[in-house]
């Protein structure tokens, strides 16, 4: 897998460095070669593409030391002969490191000219913000960005497009658009993340000499590949049977969401269980087991707000007790009885149990109940059920997510798996990102087929962390799939459903 660091992280692995044998200057000498090497590469590339020589190399710098960056990359394409300009995007340098890289900096390379130099280069180095931007550009600054995305030349980003945080990979609208981006030591949390990932173009990672002793903070951030993800896939021995693939129960659905509870107990099927129990209302099991006969279903009595009445538990308990793995919250509605019986079954299952949809809003901020658990917790929020949890409004969660998601994994001790256009599965120790999937999933019942997939791999014994990345894997790559043939706008949850045999068995060929 390989490893990202928040900002946070990296900047503390450069604090050690600079202690433990490498300084900070040294640090920047090298990020500057590492991506005076990239450029050349680059120069090489746009050069044969277009049959002639680089008219022009310009370099964005802004005050800080992404800015010191580019200015010492500056000297070395001039020392290598190149045509190189600088643009200095926000005055003169603010810090001592890039004040002693600016100071060293052959003065005639700079200009004032920036639309003269846009229009006469063919390679321009984006050097203005680096890792530490948060927030939106500022108003004053958005002509420059806009002029940096309409130049027709190949853009090289220093560290991280600028405009993109490098924590959360939220980008503001006039974020660089890169076609490639040299990062160094490590990629950044934020890279692996939408809408980030998609601005980084071809992303190279550059040694600068960081030791791997100068991560303190063990906490690990991960990119499976998909050979590693498809490697978790649980085997099916020849001579297995029904039991032989786990009993899931479905604690889903009322009377006003039916579909939902479809939709989960179908994924679950459909990615290898063996045997799937429907618990829910009445209405909704006799119209879900007219076109799903797979299942084996519990109808219970519905209050008066249409969700399983709470007097019911007595009949769900027994079921409970039999169960490898449950999944509750799809469609369930929120009412007083279903609070109860979310509560009843995160203290009584001996199994995993995938809290979903309406058992988080069951929960609430009150999360106090998931501390009472025997058996281990998969919770599947987005973004507004992740702030809700958390006690945070849905853009504070967005501002921090990965540090908000590993805050309720270490508060709750479950397996949180922060649902967005990148999804992370978060425990106490690390998170695993996983970018797969497009806008085909912004529909209805998606967050419901995930559910399923994840409880059914539970189910069938492997880990919840496995269950959790290959279900979101699966969905991601499923939506994928279909988007070459469809369009995005129009795929459905049942095309989703109908498509997962033919990825899942390409999955398994792949391992």
């Amino acid at each position: 897998m390989t490893e990202y660091l928040t900002v946070s992280q990296m900047v503390a692995c450069e604090q050690r460095s600079d202690k433990t044998g490498v300084s900070l200057a040294r640090l920047m000498d090298n990020a500057a070669e590492g991506l005076f090497k990239m450029t050349l590469k680059a120069a090489d590339k746009v050069s044969r593409k277009n049959s002639k020589t680089i008219r022009g190399i310009l370099i964005i710098a802004g005050k800080g030391n992404n800015g010191g960056d580019g200015l010492v990359c500056a000297r070395l394409l001039q020392s290598a002969g190149l045509p190189v300009s600088v643009f200095l995007a926000q005055g003169q340098p603010a810090t001592s490191l890039s004040l002693a890289a600016y100071e060293k900096l052959d003065k005639t390379l700079l200009t004032d000219d920036l639309q003269a130099a846009l229009d006469g280069c063919d390679i321009l180095i984006d050097c203005i913000f680096g890792t530490g931007f948060k927030g939106s550009i500022r108003q004053s600054a958005l002509p420059l960005f806009d002029s940096i995305n309409s130049c027709a030349a190949f853009k090289i980003a220093c560290d991280i497009p600028s405009g993109c945080n490098a924590d959360t990979g939220e980008c503001d609208p006039h974020s660089v658009n890169a076609d490639m981006t040299v990062t160094f030591h490590r990629p950044k949390v934020g890279m692996a993340l939408k809408p980030a990932k998609e601005l980084c173009g071809e992303l190279y990672v550059c040694d600068i000499g960081i030791s791997d002793s100068c991560k303190e903070d063990k906490y690990s951030f991960l990119l499976p590949s998909e050979q590693e993800i498809v490697s978790l896939l649980p085997r099916r021995p020849v001579n297995g049977h029904k039991g032989t693939f786990g009993r899931l129960l479905c604690i889903c659905g009322s009377e006003q969401y039916i579909g939902a509870a479809a939709l989960s107990t179908t994924a679950a099927l459909r990615t290898g269980v063996g045997l799937v129990q429907l618990t829910s209302c009445e209405k909704a099991v006799s119209i879900i087991a007219a076109s799903t006969p797979e299942c084996t279903y519990l109808p219970l009595k519905a209050d008066s707000s249409g969700t399983i009445d709470k007097n019911e538990l007595d009949k769900i308990l027994p079921a409970l007790s039999k169960a490898d793995a449950v999944l509750i919250g799809c469609g369930l509605g929120v009412s007083e009885s279903t609070k109860a019986i979310v509560y009843e079954v995160i203290k009584n299952a001996a199994c995993p149990v995938v809290c979903d949809a309406d058992a988080l809003n069951c929960i609430g901020s009150s999360t106090d109940v998931l501390l009472s658990a025997k058996a281990p917790l998969i919770l599947t929020p987005h973004i507004g059920e992740l702030a809700r949890l958390c006690g945070k409004n849905a853009d504070e969660t967005l501002s921090d997510r990965p540090a908000i998601a590993r805050e309720l994994a270490k508060k709750t001790g479950a397996l949180v798996v922060s649902k967005s256009a990148s999804t992370l599965v978060t425990s106490q120790d690390r998170t695993l990102i996983l970018s797969y999937g497009n806008t085909a999933l912004s529909k209805g019942g998606s967050g419901d087929m995930l559910a399923g997939m994840i409880a059914s791999f539970a189910a069938q014994g492997v880990s919840c962390e496995s269950a959790a990345v290959l279900g979101c894997y699966l969905l991601g790559k499923t939506a994928q799939t279909l988007s070459t043939k469809y369009s995005e706008r129009s795929v459905i949850a049942r095309d989703i459903l109908d498509s997962l045999p033919e990825v899942l068995y390409n999955a398994e060929h792949l391992s």
